[in-house]
C-alpha cells in the first residue's frame, strides 16, 4: 500500500520541479543592457527566451578575468595586450576592468579558438582576460540552457 501512495507523490514532486524549472525567469546580467536595449531584452524574454539565454551566456561566459595565470602551458595561446583589441570608440582602462572583475566582450575584438583558451594581458598589471575555447563555451552554454529548461 505504501508503494502505491509513494509513487504518485514522487511523480507529483518531480512534475512540480520541472514546472518550476521551466517557469524560472532568465536572470539577465546588467552588462547586457550595454549591448541590447531594455525593449529588445523584454522582447526576447517574452518571445525567444532561449535566445536571451544565449545572449546572456555569450556575455558572461565567453571570457573571464584572471589575476594570475593558472592554466597549464600548452592549453592556451597568448594573444598580446588587450589594448590592441579594443573596438573603435571604446576604451580599455585596466584598473576599471580589474575593479569591475570582468569586461564587456562586445567592446573588444576577442578571438576564440576551437580547442584552446586565448589569453590577453592587461599591460603590466599581471592580470589577464581569458577567452574560453569554443568547445568549453559550448558546454557552458548547454548547461546554461538546461538550467532554464530550454533546448
Amino acid at each position: 500500500m505504501k508503494k502505491f501512495i509513494l509513487l504518485p507523490a514522487l511523480m507529483l514532486f518531480t512534475m512540480g520541479l520541472f514546472a518550476q524549472q521551466a517557469g524560472t525567469a532568465v536572470q539577465v546580467d546588467p552588462m547586457l543592457y550595454e549591448v541590447l536595449s531594455e525593449s529588445q531584452i523584454n522582447d526576447l524574454r517574452t518571445n525567444n527566451p532561449a535566445q536571451l539565454v544565449r545572449e546572456n551566456c555569450a556575455l558572461v561566459s565567453y571570457c573571464y578575468l584572471a589575476l594570475k595565470m593558472t592554466e597549464a602551458e600548452g592549453t592556451y595561446q597568448m594573444k598580446g595586450d588587450l589594448k590592441n583589441y579594443v573596438k573603435p570608440g571604446k576604451s580599455c582602462d585596466y584598473q576599471k576592468i580589474i575593479a569591475r572583475g570582468c569586461i564587456n566582450r562586445y567592446d573588444f575584438n576577442l578571438e576564440q579558438d576551437p580547442y584552446r583558451q586565448n589569453v590577453y594581458s592587461l599591460g603590466s598589471t599581471g592580470a589577464y582576460i581569458i577567452v574560453l575555447s569554443q568547445e568549453k563555451f559550448n558546454r557552458n552554454l548547454e548547461a546554461y540552457l538546461n538550467l532554464y529548461g530550454l533546448e
